[in-house]
């Protein structure tokens, strides 16, 4: 099937931002030997919107990658480069309802989901609640589930600025666990996914 405008548009967004960050943050991926075949689910600590920008343009280099973002993005302009990557809208305020469950399984099928846990951007030097939604995910998938971190992207640009300062970005990929690892949902409970929020926290340093 020939790509859509949207998703040609995306593709040419990508590259243009994979350039840009390689030129100005210096972007580097470390352990990127780690990253499993496709598909699996991408889960990413959520300091900046860079995040979701650099991340998604970097592993569409190679993988088909669906974010899941904040309903109120799928705006124009930025509605045209979502949808062009297949991303799932989350609505705020409302829980992991069913189509965005339903549409994520979906992409998990052939390619793969970056997913914040925080449910928005956090301060990295405060404690933040993490919503377990990614690991009901995994449990019903059975895929891969690769931690990572876009390290200075706070510094880069917090919250509130639209100045981006000229920092280093690196890619840190914290921990990729698959089914039968310890720290991996065995089953969809709550108290299964409490305990492997727990493990992610204290021994991946996520």
């Amino acid at each position: 099937m020939k790509p859509s405008f949207e998703e040609k548009l995306t593709q040419l967004t990508a590259k243009i931002v994979r350039w840009f960050s390689t030129l100005w943050f210096k972007f580097e991926p470390q352990q990127s030997h780690l990253i499993p075949k496709i598909p699996f689910l991408v889960v990413s600590r959520h300091t900046s919107y860079l995040d979701g920008i650099i991340l998604g343009a970097y592993f569409l280099k190679f993988i088909r990658i669906s974010p899941l973002a904040t309903a109120g993005l799928f705006r124009f302009p930025t509605g045209i480069i979502l949808r062009g990557a297949k991303a799932i809208p989350i609505h705020r305020g409302q829980p992991f309802h069913l189509q965005a469950i339903k549409s994520a399984l979906q992409r998990l099928e052939t390619g793969a989901v970056l997913i914040f846990p925080e449910g928005g951007v956090r301060n990295p030097y405060s404690k933040s609640i993490l919503k377990a939604g990614f690991l009901f995910l995994a449990a019903k998938s059975g895929v891969p589930i690769l931690y990572c971190h876009l390290e200075n992207a706070h510094a880069a640009l917090p919250p509130g600025r639209f100045l981006m300062r000229k920092k280093n970005l690196t890619l840190n990929i914290l921990k990729v666990i698959y089914p039968g690892d310890p720290g991996y949902p065995q089953s969809t409970s709550r108290a299964e996914r409490k305990g492997c929020l727990q493990i992610a926290e204290h021994e991946y340093d996520f």
